[in-house]
């Protein structure tokens, strides 16, 4: 970073650490490493005219060092609070109730940002939600099981890829941190293979998928588990 042109941290010559932070008025905490002869430096400070007083002072620089073997909880305390802020898309109907059951209905509708077109409840939570997925046939308006295996195989016959189509563009756009998906049933909802491939075109990545595949109760109830720890909230799920 610089300031004016010139390196925006100050260097003590005799230590060689950092001393401050050029053109800062006001520093917010100062932060003393755990070594001998360290010296307590600025580390957060607001510049310019008026300062902490409200008199047109701007942030220069807000920083601070984690000494993260300190305490074995602090690194998952971060992670765990960076992950609460992250934005979900919720691409199969039991992952928007999971959702819902680990924060909330209020705590769900403020997370997800996304749903596909089969996702109908709770419907607090996916009311005016963006629909990122929808079907490449008519699946809904009374279809059995096998009419609706008929027309998917009629659909890929027809040269249809897949039986869902994922919003590239709204991804792009949206860029959510996490996207709840499926590969048990590629006739029923967008398939992990989609979704990856949706991610990479949007310019994201298929590690922002998480695939939940739960057969058998525990397997519902490992997925809550998994599902938990990836918005932050493991311990609302123990």
């Amino acid at each position: 970073a610089t300031a004016d042109g010139l390196p925006a941290v100050i260097v003590d010559a005799r230590t060689g650490g950092g001393a401050g932070l050029r053109g800062v008025e006001h520093p917010a905490f100062s932060v003393q490493m755990e070594a001998p002869g360290a010296l307590a430096a600025p580390e957060g400070a607001m510049a310019g005219g008026g300062g902490l007083d409200g008199g047109g002072g701007r942030t220069l620089a807000t920083y601070c060092h984690f000494h993260l073997g300190s305490d074995a909880r602090l690194a998952p305390a971060i992670v765990a609070a960076a992950r609460r802020g992250q934005r979900v898309v919720s691409l199969l109907p039991s992952a928007t109730e999971m959702v819902a059951a680990v924060l909330g209905e209020a705590g769900a509708a403020a997370r997800i940002v996304g749903v596909s077109e089969h996702c109908d409840w709770p419907a607090a939570v996916v009311a005016g939600k963006r629909v990122v997925t929808r079907s490449a046939v008519a699946t809904r308006a009374g279809r059995s099981g096998a009419e609706v295996d008929a027309a998917v195989s009629a659909a890929r016959e027809a040269g249809v890829g897949a039986a869902h189509t994922v919003d590239v563009a709204w991804l792009a756009a949206a860029r959510p941190a996490l996207v709840l998906t499926q590969d048990t049933c590629a006739a029923c909802d967008a398939a992990e293979g989609s979704v990856h491939a949706a991610l990479r075109a949007a310019g994201l990545g298929p590690e922002r998928a998480l695939t939940l595949r739960p057969v058998t109760v525990a397997g519902v109830l490992g997925s809550v588990r998994r599902l938990g720890a990836a918005l932050g909230e493991e311990a609302a799920t123990t």
